[in-house]
């Protein structure tokens, strides 16, 4: 039997009571329908436009290959998951042998599943441990070395700023004042006043 308890406080909606046996028990009252709308509109912006359709498109890649391998996407076994991204994983491109896949996008699949199940009130397969340890062993294995970049020297620089034609951008003639500054940067063999000196709009040979 289900009563409507009336609460002290006035204006606030009764609160239900369910009668369990001899115990009662007390539910939340519905929250109103403006507000069940403005949670809906929320949750359905809460991610980027960009985002939303890579997890559809991350999404729509899972369900063929389930499909393919006879596996079901929804609700997804971990071990299909961990499947999906083992297979994916050990994809290499042709005569390099290098990965075709990075592991963060890898990552961004499994994201992009536990979204769907989360999405359809279901439990994410990539929170369990064994897609979690997969994932793990192929962020590992299939690293990507860091490429690291020869810093800009101030000779370097020196080059790139004789090589702009001042005539045909003014606008960066006018800003060429800017680099007097640049004398606080050295090189071991260049003297501190190198383009300390420069005048707006002249460039240091």
């Amino acid at each position: 039997m289900t009563e409507l308890l009336p609460l002290p406080a006035r204006g606030l909606p009764a609160r239900v009571v369910t009668h369990v046996g001899e115990d009662l028990e007390l539910a939340d009252a519905p929250l109103r329908p403006e507000l069940l709308e403005g949670i809906a509109e929320n949750t359905a912006h809460a991610s980027a436009a960009g985002t939303r359709r890579a997890y559809e498109g991350d999404w729509a890649a899972f369900e063929r290959w389930c499909e393919v391998h006879g596996r079901r996407a929804l609700p997804a076994q971990p071990q299909t998951v961990a499947g999906y991204i083992t297979d994916r994983a050990a994809l290499v491109e042709p005569g390099t042998g290098d990965h075709v896949y990075a592991p963060t996008t890898i990552s961004r699949w499994v994201t992009s599943i536990n979204v769907r199940h989360e999405r359809e009130n279901l439990a994410p397969p990539g929170a369990t441990r064994t897609v979690k340890d997969t994932l793990a062993g192929i962020r590992r294995d299939n690293a990507r070395p860091t490429r690291r970049m020869a810093p800009l020297l101030l000779n370097d620089l020196k080059r790139v700023l004789r090589g702009i034609d001042l005539h045909s951008y003014p606008a960066c003639r006018a800003n060429c004042s800017g680099f007097r500054g640049l004398g606080t940067v050295q090189e071991k063999d260049q003297p501190h006043s190198a383009l300390s000196g420069a005048q707006p709009g002249t460039l240091v040979a």
